[in-house]
Protein backbone atom coordinates (compact mmCIF):
# COMPACT_ATOMS: atom_id res chain seq x y z
CA UNK A 1 0.00 0.00 0.00
CA UNK A 2 3.14 2.32 1.40
CA UNK A 3 4.49 1.97 -2.23
CA UNK A 4 0.76 2.58 -4.31
CA UNK A 5 0.59 6.08 -2.15
CA UNK A 6 4.28 6.63 -2.81
CA UNK A 7 3.70 5.83 -6.82
CA UNK A 8 0.80 8.46 -6.75
CA UNK A 9 2.80 11.08 -5.00
CA UNK A 10 5.63 10.60 -7.61
CA UNK A 11 3.08 10.97 -10.80
CA UNK A 12 1.41 14.05 -8.71
CA UNK A 13 4.88 15.42 -8.47
CA UNK A 14 5.06 16.07 -12.42
CA UNK A 15 2.46 19.06 -11.96
CA UNK A 16 5.59 20.84 -9.92
CA UNK A 17 7.66 20.85 -13.20
CA UNK A 18 7.63 23.95 -14.64
CA UNK A 19 8.25 24.18 -18.52
CA UNK A 20 11.21 26.58 -18.15
CA UNK A 21 14.20 27.25 -20.18
CA UNK A 22 17.62 25.12 -19.16
CA UNK A 23 19.82 27.15 -17.93
CA UNK A 24 23.74 26.94 -17.91
CA UNK A 25 24.03 24.39 -15.10
CA UNK A 26 21.31 22.16 -16.60
CA UNK A 27 22.71 22.07 -20.03
CA UNK A 28 26.21 20.90 -18.60
CA UNK A 29 24.25 17.67 -17.41
CA UNK A 30 23.26 17.19 -20.99
CA UNK A 31 26.39 17.50 -22.69
CA UNK A 32 27.60 15.07 -19.54
CA UNK A 33 24.99 12.29 -20.45
CA UNK A 34 24.07 13.47 -24.69
CA UNK A 35 25.73 10.54 -26.47
CA UNK A 36 23.70 7.38 -27.42
CA UNK A 37 26.24 5.40 -25.87
CA UNK A 38 27.02 4.93 -22.32
CA UNK A 39 31.21 4.97 -23.39
CA UNK A 40 31.41 8.65 -23.30
CA UNK A 41 29.80 9.25 -20.77
CA UNK A 42 32.19 7.31 -18.54
CA UNK A 43 34.71 9.43 -20.68
CA UNK A 44 33.33 12.74 -19.68
CA UNK A 45 33.67 11.41 -15.50
CA UNK A 46 36.87 10.95 -16.02
CA UNK A 47 38.24 13.40 -17.72
CA UNK A 48 35.90 16.78 -17.39
CA UNK A 49 37.14 19.32 -14.56
CA UNK A 50 33.72 20.74 -13.93
CA UNK A 51 31.61 19.99 -10.99
CA UNK A 52 29.03 18.27 -13.27
CA UNK A 53 32.01 15.38 -13.22
CA UNK A 54 31.21 15.00 -9.30
CA UNK A 55 27.99 13.73 -10.05
CA UNK A 56 29.04 10.21 -10.80
CA UNK A 57 25.96 7.79 -10.36
CA UNK A 58 23.64 10.81 -11.19
CA UNK A 59 25.17 10.86 -14.22
CA UNK A 60 24.95 7.35 -14.73
CA UNK A 61 21.15 7.01 -13.91
CA UNK A 62 20.28 10.13 -16.08
CA UNK A 63 21.65 8.93 -18.96
CA UNK A 64 19.55 5.63 -18.53
CA UNK A 65 16.68 7.89 -18.10
CA UNK A 66 17.00 9.93 -21.11
CA UNK A 67 17.23 6.99 -23.22
CA UNK A 68 13.44 6.14 -21.51
CA UNK A 69 11.93 9.51 -21.90
CA UNK A 70 13.77 11.69 -24.97
CA UNK A 71 16.08 15.36 -24.63
CA UNK A 72 13.32 17.61 -23.69
CA UNK A 73 13.49 19.54 -20.99
CA UNK A 74 10.36 18.49 -19.21
CA UNK A 75 11.21 15.08 -20.20
CA UNK A 76 15.05 15.38 -18.38
CA UNK A 77 13.66 17.09 -15.67
CA UNK A 78 10.81 14.42 -14.82
CA UNK A 79 14.00 12.42 -13.41
CA UNK A 80 12.84 13.82 -10.08
CA UNK A 81 9.92 11.69 -9.84
CA UNK A 82 11.92 9.31 -9.06
CA UNK A 83 13.21 10.98 -6.32
CA UNK A 84 9.91 12.04 -5.04
CA UNK A 85 8.64 9.09 -5.10
CA UNK A 86 11.22 7.73 -2.69
CA UNK A 87 10.85 11.16 -0.30
CA UNK A 88 6.82 10.16 -0.55
CA UNK A 89 8.25 6.65 0.58
CA UNK A 90 10.16 7.77 3.49
CA UNK A 91 7.50 9.84 4.99
CA UNK A 92 5.02 7.48 5.03
CA UNK A 93 7.65 5.06 6.88
CA UNK A 94 8.50 7.92 9.44
CA UNK A 95 4.95 8.73 9.97
CA UNK A 96 4.68 4.82 10.79
CA UNK A 97 7.37 5.29 13.36
CA UNK A 98 5.29 7.84 15.17
CA UNK A 99 6.44 10.98 13.99
CA UNK A 100 3.89 13.81 13.65
CA UNK A 101 1.59 14.03 10.48
CA UNK A 102 2.82 17.74 10.35
CA UNK A 103 6.21 16.53 8.50
CA UNK A 104 4.25 15.44 5.25
CA UNK A 105 2.26 18.67 4.23
CA UNK A 106 5.23 20.57 5.23
CA UNK A 107 7.70 18.18 2.97
CA UNK A 108 5.08 18.26 0.08
CA UNK A 109 4.32 21.43 0.05
CA UNK A 110 8.07 22.94 1.02
CA UNK A 111 9.10 25.83 -1.65
CA UNK A 112 12.82 24.18 -1.62
CA UNK A 113 11.72 21.11 -3.45
CA UNK A 114 9.10 22.63 -5.72
CA UNK A 115 11.99 24.31 -6.80
CA UNK A 116 14.18 21.50 -7.61
CA UNK A 117 12.17 19.79 -8.72
CA UNK A 118 12.30 21.74 -11.91
CA UNK A 119 16.23 20.94 -12.24
CA UNK A 120 17.99 18.33 -13.99
CA UNK A 121 20.61 18.39 -11.24
CA UNK A 122 21.10 16.26 -8.12
CA UNK A 123 19.69 18.01 -5.69
CA UNK A 124 16.43 16.03 -5.12
CA UNK A 125 18.38 13.24 -5.18
CA UNK A 126 20.35 14.39 -2.58
CA UNK A 127 17.15 15.19 -0.90
CA UNK A 128 16.30 11.91 -1.25
CA UNK A 129 19.19 10.51 0.27
CA UNK A 130 19.06 12.71 3.51
CA UNK A 131 14.81 11.37 3.93
CA UNK A 132 16.49 7.86 3.46
CA UNK A 133 19.14 8.68 6.48
CA UNK A 134 16.43 10.52 8.68
CA UNK A 135 14.33 7.07 8.42
CA UNK A 136 17.60 5.58 9.49
CA UNK A 137 18.58 7.79 11.93
CA UNK A 138 14.98 7.37 13.85
CA UNK A 139 14.97 3.32 13.35
CA UNK A 140 18.43 3.12 15.24
CA UNK A 141 16.76 5.61 18.05
CA UNK A 142 14.07 3.32 18.48
CA UNK A 143 16.65 0.08 18.43
CA UNK A 144 15.26 -1.58 15.45
CA UNK A 145 17.25 -3.78 13.66
CA UNK A 146 16.24 -2.64 9.90
CA UNK A 147 18.18 0.70 10.21
CA UNK A 148 21.29 -0.14 8.19
CA UNK A 149 19.37 -1.44 5.32
CA UNK A 150 18.18 2.15 5.44
CA UNK A 151 21.08 3.59 5.57
CA UNK A 152 22.90 1.60 2.85
CA UNK A 153 20.21 3.20 0.96
CA UNK A 154 21.13 6.10 2.17
CA UNK A 155 24.95 5.74 1.49
CA UNK A 156 24.52 4.53 -2.00
CA UNK A 157 22.24 7.70 -3.10
CA UNK A 158 24.12 10.10 -1.17
CA UNK A 159 27.72 9.40 -1.83
CA UNK A 160 26.73 8.42 -5.64
CA UNK A 161 24.35 11.84 -6.09
CA UNK A 162 28.02 14.26 -5.27
CA UNK A 163 30.80 14.70 -3.64
CA UNK A 164 28.66 16.34 -0.77
CA UNK A 165 26.88 12.94 -0.07
CA UNK A 166 30.49 12.16 1.70
CA UNK A 167 30.02 15.52 3.62
CA UNK A 168 26.41 13.70 4.45
CA UNK A 169 27.88 10.36 5.74
CA UNK A 170 30.41 11.86 7.88
CA UNK A 171 28.04 13.93 9.20
CA UNK A 172 26.05 11.29 10.21
CA UNK A 173 29.13 9.95 13.13
CA UNK A 174 27.40 11.85 15.81
CA UNK A 175 24.38 9.93 15.83
CA UNK A 176 25.99 6.88 15.13
CA UNK A 177 27.97 7.34 18.68
CA UNK A 178 24.86 8.67 20.28
CA UNK A 179 23.19 5.52 19.87
CA UNK A 180 26.48 3.02 19.72
CA UNK A 181 24.96 0.55 21.32
CA UNK A 182 22.03 -0.42 19.46
CA UNK A 183 24.35 0.11 16.14
CA UNK A 184 26.93 -2.24 17.54
CA UNK A 185 24.41 -5.01 18.41
CA UNK A 186 22.35 -4.66 14.98
CA UNK A 187 25.37 -4.95 12.26
CA UNK A 188 25.11 -7.18 9.74
CA UNK A 189 28.58 -8.14 8.05
CA UNK A 190 27.09 -8.30 4.66
CA UNK A 191 25.31 -4.54 4.65
CA UNK A 192 28.62 -3.28 6.17
CA UNK A 193 30.84 -4.54 3.80
CA UNK A 194 28.38 -3.18 1.18
CA UNK A 195 28.71 0.15 2.70
CA UNK A 196 32.50 0.04 2.58
CA UNK A 197 32.54 -0.88 -0.86
CA UNK A 198 30.52 1.94 -1.40
CA UNK A 199 32.81 4.46 0.39
CA UNK A 200 35.73 3.04 -1.15
CA UNK A 201 34.63 3.34 -4.82
CA UNK A 202 33.25 6.42 -4.75
CA UNK A 203 35.29 7.97 -2.05
CA UNK A 204 38.40 6.47 -4.17
CA UNK A 205 36.70 8.39 -8.01
CA UNK A 206 36.22 12.02 -5.55
CA UNK A 207 39.66 12.04 -4.38
CA UNK A 208 40.92 11.46 -7.84
CA UNK A 209 38.68 14.24 -9.34
CA UNK A 210 39.86 16.98 -6.44
CA UNK A 211 43.90 15.48 -7.41
CA UNK A 212 42.97 16.47 -11.18
CA UNK A 213 41.59 19.73 -9.77
CA UNK A 214 37.64 19.62 -10.77
CA UNK A 215 35.64 21.40 -8.94
CA UNK A 216 32.61 24.29 -9.19
CA UNK A 217 32.57 27.61 -10.15
CA UNK A 218 34.66 30.44 -7.97
CA UNK A 219 32.70 33.86 -9.58
CA UNK A 220 31.73 34.39 -6.05
CA UNK A 221 32.95 34.89 -2.02
CA UNK A 222 32.75 32.30 0.35
CA UNK A 223 31.50 34.14 3.46
CA UNK A 224 28.75 34.32 5.57
CA UNK A 225 26.17 35.50 3.00
CA UNK A 226 26.28 32.12 1.51
CA UNK A 227 25.13 30.48 4.46
CA UNK A 228 22.23 33.07 4.99
CA UNK A 229 21.04 32.43 1.69
CA UNK A 230 21.31 28.86 1.82
CA UNK A 231 18.84 29.25 4.79
CA UNK A 232 16.92 31.53 2.73
CA UNK A 233 16.30 28.68 0.02
CA UNK A 234 15.77 25.67 2.95
CA UNK A 235 13.74 27.73 4.99
CA UNK A 236 11.39 28.36 2.12
CA UNK A 237 11.45 32.32 1.32
CA UNK A 238 12.92 31.52 -2.05
CA UNK A 239 8.94 32.30 -3.60
CA UNK A 240 8.63 35.03 -0.92
CA UNK A 241 11.24 37.54 -1.83
CA UNK A 242 13.28 38.88 -4.98
CA UNK A 243 13.30 36.52 -8.17
CA UNK A 244 16.30 34.22 -8.51
CA UNK A 245 17.71 37.04 -11.10
CA UNK A 246 17.07 39.76 -9.01
CA UNK A 247 18.56 38.26 -6.43
CA UNK A 248 21.46 37.74 -8.11
CA UNK A 249 22.19 41.15 -9.35
CA UNK A 250 21.27 42.79 -6.35
CA UNK A 251 24.09 40.62 -4.68
CA UNK A 252 26.45 42.11 -7.28
CA UNK A 253 25.78 45.25 -5.83
CA UNK A 254 26.21 45.00 -2.20
CA UNK A 255 23.60 44.09 0.72
CA UNK A 256 22.25 47.59 0.53
CA UNK A 257 21.01 46.78 -2.85
CA UNK A 258 19.61 43.48 -1.66
CA UNK A 259 17.49 45.24 1.14
CA UNK A 260 16.13 47.34 -1.84
CA UNK A 261 15.08 44.48 -3.93
CA UNK A 262 13.56 43.02 -0.74
CA UNK A 263 11.70 46.04 0.28
CA UNK A 264 7.95 45.34 -2.05
CA UNK A 265 8.45 41.80 -0.94
CA UNK A 266 8.83 42.50 2.57
CA UNK A 267 5.46 42.06 3.85
CA UNK A 268 5.61 37.98 3.13
CA UNK A 269 9.20 37.95 4.03
CA UNK A 270 8.55 39.30 7.46
CA UNK A 271 5.15 37.00 7.83
CA UNK A 272 7.25 33.79 7.34
CA UNK A 273 9.99 34.98 9.78
CA UNK A 274 7.88 36.00 12.09
CA UNK A 275 6.17 32.44 12.32
CA UNK A 276 9.48 31.11 12.56
CA UNK A 277 10.86 33.01 14.96
CA UNK A 278 7.30 32.37 17.33
CA UNK A 279 8.11 28.86 16.88
CA UNK A 280 11.10 28.86 17.84
CA UNK A 281 10.23 31.01 20.93
CA UNK A 282 7.87 28.10 21.79
CA UNK A 283 10.36 25.72 21.80
CA UNK A 284 12.82 27.11 23.59
CA UNK A 285 10.61 27.55 26.59
CA UNK A 286 8.96 23.90 25.94
CA UNK A 287 12.62 22.91 25.25
CA UNK A 288 13.05 20.26 28.38
CA UNK A 289 10.31 18.40 26.65
CA UNK A 290 11.34 18.74 23.49
CA UNK A 291 15.19 17.31 23.93
CA UNK A 292 15.18 13.85 23.17
CA UNK A 293 18.13 11.91 22.11
CA UNK A 294 16.25 12.25 18.44
CA UNK A 295 16.41 15.52 18.17
CA UNK A 296 19.64 16.33 19.64
CA UNK A 297 21.29 14.04 16.94
CA UNK A 298 19.62 15.76 14.38
CA UNK A 299 20.66 19.37 15.43
CA UNK A 300 24.70 17.44 15.66
CA UNK A 301 24.02 16.22 12.32
CA UNK A 302 23.05 19.61 10.82
CA UNK A 303 25.56 21.48 12.76
CA UNK A 304 28.31 19.55 11.66
CA UNK A 305 27.00 19.26 7.73
CA UNK A 306 27.25 23.18 7.83
CA UNK A 307 30.23 23.12 9.41
CA UNK A 308 32.32 21.14 6.86
CA UNK A 309 30.38 21.72 4.30
CA UNK A 310 31.52 25.40 5.08
CA UNK A 311 35.39 24.48 6.03
CA UNK A 312 35.45 22.80 2.47
CA UNK A 313 34.03 25.73 0.70
CA UNK A 314 36.46 28.06 2.55
CA UNK A 315 39.26 25.72 1.72
CA UNK A 316 38.77 25.11 -1.98
CA UNK A 317 37.42 29.01 -2.45
CA UNK A 318 34.04 27.29 -3.37
CA UNK A 319 30.96 29.44 -3.09
CA UNK A 320 27.82 27.08 -1.33
CA UNK A 321 24.33 27.59 -1.54
CA UNK A 322 20.93 26.20 -0.03
CA UNK A 323 20.87 23.01 -2.57
CA UNK A 324 24.09 21.72 -1.87
CA UNK A 325 22.72 21.64 1.90
CA UNK A 326 19.68 20.14 0.53
CA UNK A 327 21.03 16.76 2.20
CA UNK A 328 20.09 18.61 5.53
CA UNK A 329 16.40 20.20 4.78
CA UNK A 330 14.48 16.34 6.16
CA UNK A 331 16.47 16.79 9.59
CA UNK A 332 15.60 20.50 9.76
CA UNK A 333 11.74 19.92 8.60
CA UNK A 334 11.67 16.90 11.00
CA UNK A 335 12.57 18.79 13.89
CA UNK A 336 10.46 22.19 12.79
CA UNK A 337 7.42 19.31 13.01
CA UNK A 338 8.10 18.15 15.34
CA UNK A 339 8.60 21.46 17.81
CA UNK A 340 5.34 22.63 16.13
CA UNK A 341 3.36 19.65 17.44
CA UNK A 342 4.93 19.41 20.91
CA UNK A 343 5.44 23.16 21.98
CA UNK A 344 2.14 24.13 20.92
CA UNK A 345 -1.69 23.96 22.20
CA UNK A 346 -4.05 22.47 19.32
CA UNK A 347 -5.28 25.52 18.77
CA UNK A 348 -2.05 27.65 18.50
CA UNK A 349 -0.56 24.16 16.08
CA UNK A 350 -3.43 24.54 13.69
CA UNK A 351 -3.16 28.54 13.55
CA UNK A 352 0.90 28.37 12.96
CA UNK A 353 0.31 25.08 10.36
CA UNK A 354 -2.35 27.23 8.35
CA UNK A 355 0.52 30.11 7.95
CA UNK A 356 2.91 28.62 7.26
CA UNK A 357 1.23 26.35 4.48
CA UNK A 358 -0.56 29.43 3.11
CA UNK A 359 2.80 31.44 3.08
CA UNK A 360 4.55 27.72 1.35
CA UNK A 361 1.78 28.46 -1.32
CA UNK A 362 2.19 31.18 -1.98
CA UNK A 363 5.70 30.58 -2.82
CA UNK A 364 5.46 27.47 -4.25
CA UNK A 365 2.92 29.58 -6.77
CA UNK A 366 5.54 32.11 -7.62
CA UNK A 367 8.07 29.37 -8.20
CA UNK A 368 6.00 27.43 -10.32
CA UNK A 369 4.20 29.97 -12.49
CA UNK A 370 5.75 33.13 -12.13
CA UNK A 371 8.24 34.03 -15.23
CA UNK A 372 10.12 36.51 -12.91
CA UNK A 373 11.12 33.23 -10.81
CA UNK A 374 12.32 31.48 -13.02
CA UNK A 375 15.90 30.24 -14.33
CA UNK A 376 17.99 32.36 -17.10
CA UNK A 377 16.05 31.94 -19.98
CA UNK A 378 18.83 30.94 -22.42
CA UNK A 379 15.85 29.57 -24.86
CA UNK A 380 14.37 33.13 -25.06
CA UNK A 381 18.00 34.79 -25.65
CA UNK A 382 19.01 32.15 -28.02
CA UNK A 383 15.13 32.41 -29.82
CA UNK A 384 16.10 36.17 -30.09
CA UNK A 385 19.33 35.52 -31.56
CA UNK A 386 17.94 33.05 -34.15
CA UNK A 387 15.44 35.42 -35.20
CA UNK A 388 18.43 38.46 -35.36
CA UNK A 389 20.02 36.26 -37.80
CA UNK A 390 17.31 35.07 -40.31
CA UNK A 391 16.85 39.05 -40.75
CA UNK A 392 20.65 39.01 -41.69
CA UNK A 393 22.05 40.90 -38.51
CA UNK A 394 25.24 39.97 -36.87
CA UNK A 395 25.52 38.98 -33.14
CA UNK A 396 27.45 39.14 -30.04
CA UNK A 397 26.72 36.07 -27.70
CA UNK A 398 28.39 38.28 -24.30
CA UNK A 399 27.28 35.45 -22.17
CA UNK A 400 27.89 31.73 -21.13
CA UNK A 401 27.30 29.11 -23.88
CA UNK A 402 23.57 27.19 -24.66
CA UNK A 403 24.42 26.63 -27.85
CA UNK A 404 25.22 22.69 -27.55
CA UNK A 405 21.51 22.18 -26.04
CA UNK A 406 19.73 25.41 -27.83
CA UNK A 407 21.27 26.19 -31.38
CA UNK A 408 20.78 28.59 -33.93
CA UNK A 409 19.94 27.40 -37.82
CA UNK A 410 20.46 28.74 -40.88
CA UNK A 411 17.05 28.80 -43.56
CA UNK A 412 17.56 25.00 -44.62
CA UNK A 413 17.21 24.06 -41.33
CA UNK A 414 21.17 23.45 -40.21
CA UNK A 415 22.60 24.28 -36.74
CA UNK A 416 25.17 27.69 -37.33
CA UNK A 417 28.14 27.92 -34.54
CA UNK A 418 29.05 30.40 -33.35
CA UNK A 419 32.60 32.44 -34.97
CA UNK A 420 32.15 29.70 -37.87
CA UNK A 421 29.95 32.44 -39.09
CA UNK A 422 30.61 35.84 -39.00
CA UNK A 423 27.06 36.85 -38.48
CA UNK A 424 27.54 35.05 -34.93
CA UNK A 425 30.23 35.98 -32.55
CA UNK A 426 31.26 34.58 -29.42
CA UNK A 427 32.75 36.96 -27.11
CA UNK A 428 34.47 36.76 -23.71
CA UNK A 429 35.99 38.82 -21.78
CA UNK A 430 37.17 40.34 -24.56
CA UNK A 431 39.62 44.20 -24.50
CA UNK A 432 38.47 46.75 -26.43
CA UNK A 433 41.05 46.62 -29.39
CA UNK A 434 39.88 42.99 -30.05
CA UNK A 435 36.21 44.49 -29.90
CA UNK A 436 37.14 46.90 -32.76
CA UNK A 437 37.82 44.24 -35.35
CA UNK A 438 34.54 42.89 -35.04
CA UNK A 439 32.38 45.74 -36.63
CA UNK A 440 28.68 46.69 -35.22
CA UNK A 441 26.44 44.30 -34.00
CA UNK A 442 22.72 44.21 -34.70
CA UNK A 443 22.60 42.48 -31.73
CA UNK A 444 24.39 41.81 -28.24
CA UNK A 445 23.30 39.33 -26.31
CA UNK A 446 24.57 39.69 -23.01
CA UNK A 447 24.10 37.52 -19.49
CA UNK A 448 25.94 37.40 -16.53
CA UNK A 449 28.27 40.24 -17.31
CA UNK A 450 30.46 39.42 -14.29
CA UNK A 451 31.73 36.18 -15.85
CA UNK A 452 31.71 36.87 -19.54
CA UNK A 453 32.65 40.40 -20.07
CA UNK A 454 34.90 41.36 -16.09
CA UNK A 455 37.09 43.45 -18.90
CA UNK A 456 33.85 45.41 -18.68
CA UNK A 457 34.82 46.63 -22.68
CA UNK A 458 31.32 45.22 -24.09
CA UNK A 459 29.40 47.69 -21.29
CA UNK A 460 31.46 50.60 -22.45
CA UNK A 461 31.57 49.61 -26.60
CA UNK A 462 27.19 49.78 -25.50
CA UNK A 463 27.63 52.96 -24.28
CA UNK A 464 29.71 55.17 -26.46
CA UNK A 465 28.34 53.25 -28.89
CA UNK A 466 24.73 54.44 -27.99
CA UNK A 467 23.31 50.55 -27.52
CA UNK A 468 19.60 50.74 -26.02
CA UNK A 469 18.51 47.50 -24.59
CA UNK A 470 15.50 46.17 -26.87
CA UNK A 471 14.13 44.03 -24.33
CA UNK A 472 15.18 41.84 -21.05
CA UNK A 473 14.89 38.03 -20.17
CA UNK A 474 15.41 36.65 -17.22
CA UNK A 475 19.37 36.81 -16.94
CA UNK A 476 19.91 38.23 -19.97
CA UNK A 477 19.82 41.77 -21.80
CA UNK A 478 19.49 42.46 -25.40
CA UNK A 479 20.84 45.50 -26.88
CA UNK A 480 20.18 47.21 -30.78
CA UNK A 481 22.01 49.90 -31.92
CA UNK A 482 19.89 53.12 -31.15
CA UNK A 483 17.17 53.75 -33.84
CA UNK A 484 16.84 49.96 -35.26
Amino acid sequence: MNLLIALLVSLGSCFMIAPQSFWADEIGTYNMISSPSPGPVFHNLVADRSSDSEMPLFMILAWGWKGLVGMGETALRSFNMVWFGIIALCLLRIRKAGSTWLLIPWTLLHPFLWYYMSEFRPYLMLTAGGFLLLVSTLLLGQGEKGWLGWFTCASLVLVGANLLGVIALFSFLPVLYLHRDCARKSLRPSLVALNVFFFALFGGYYAFKLAQGAGGGKHWHVGVSNLVFSFYELLGFSGLGPGRSEMRSAALQGLRQVWVQALPHLVLLAALAFLYLFLLGLAWRERGRLGSPLVRANNYFMLLGVLSIGALAAAFKWPFWGRHLSYLLPFLLFNLAEALHRATSPKTRDLLTAGFLLLFLASDFNLRFNPAYGRDDCRGAVRAAQEEYLRGGTIWWVAPSTFDYYRIYDREGKPVAPNVTPHIRFIGNATADELRGYGRPTLVVVGKAEITDRTGAVSDFLRLNAYRESGGLVSFDLWRPSGS
